[in-house]
């Protein structure tokens, strides 16, 4: 189990209080049950699967209980007899598997280093060019007026914008000195776009209001449509593209090996046909 995984259980069972610790059964630390079904805390934090934060918590408890009560009624039905629910079972099982497979076995495989992502950039870089005008900016947003005249009167005297984000912005950008990378000027809500479209860069706009607050703009730099972008803007999607043609390859390479212990077949004149139906 994931250390982070461990301090949670571990968390929980001290919220949970002492009493807990003097079970012997591990049955009985459970957070709900329905007749002989019961949740437990590994259940949510054991499985490895997406887990609930602690505010949602009491909904995801609600949710389990309400889907065991309808999943123990469709078993009485027998539900899962019908052809259609176990054709989609089946397919449930089959992707699972597929996904696990892929996880285990094809993923560990795949790496990108830096180096690589570097020689793909020298040979493609024509291939990384502004398709719009862009502008580089960086974000300050506050939602008090006090505050925000506060950090006007800072950035008027002379402070670093990223330092004044860093400590007082409200937004996501806030750890990255607000800084929003370069991003196309048309995008921009107006009431941004009119006074950034003004500012020479190294200027700071603002306060500007929005329904959000106030909002205070530094413009680092301008970039017109059809210059090229610099690596450290493309170097997130160069890593996608060569995470996927190693992953295509590797895939194609076990499905290659796999087709030859198996017989396989396509009905490529019935595909044929088919398709020639549906245009």
């Amino acid at each position: 189990m994931p250390r982070s995984t461990k301090s949670k259980l571990l968390l929980l069972l001290l919220l949970l209080g002492s009493s807990i610790y003097c079970s012997r059964k591990s049955k009985e630390i459970y957070l709900a049950r329905v007749d002989s079904r019961y949740l437990r805390l590994e259940d949510i934090y054991g499985g490895g699967g997406e887990t609930p934060s602690p505010s949602s918590l009491q909904d995801y408890v609600s949710n389990w209980v309400d889907d065991e009560l309808i999943y123990i009624q469709a078993s009485k039905l027998r539900l899962d007899n019908d052809p259609q629910v176990k054709r989609q079972i089946e397919e449930s099982v089959k992707q699972i598997l597929v996904n696990a497979y892929i996880e285990k076995f094809i993923d560990p495989k795949i790496s990108v280093s830096e180096r690589e992502i570097e020689d793909y950039f020298a040979t493609h870089h024509n291939e990384f060019v502004r398709e719009r005008d862009e502008i580089h900016l960086r974000h300050i947003l506050v939602h008090d007026e006090a505050k925000a005249k506060e950090v006007k009167d800072k950035l008027a005297s002379g402070a670093d914008f990223a330092s004044i984000a860093k400590e007082y912005s409200e937004d996501s950008y806030a750890q990255d000195g607000g800084d929003l990378g370069y991003v196309s000027i048309s995008e921009l809500p107006v009431e941004i776009r009119d006074p950034v479209q003004k500012a020479k860069p190294g200027t700071f706009s603002g306060p500007i209001k929005s329904d959000y607050g106030f909002h205070f703009i530094l413009v680092e730099d301008f970039k017109s449509k059809g210059t090229p972008k610099e690596l450290t803007e493309v170097a997130a999607e160069i890593r996608s593209i060569i995470y996927s043609n190693k992953y295509e390859s590797i895939f194609r390479s076990v499905v290659d090996s796999l087709k030859n212990q198996h017989k396989v077949e396509i009905n490529e004149s019935l595909i044929d046909s088919l398709r020639g139906t549906k245009k």
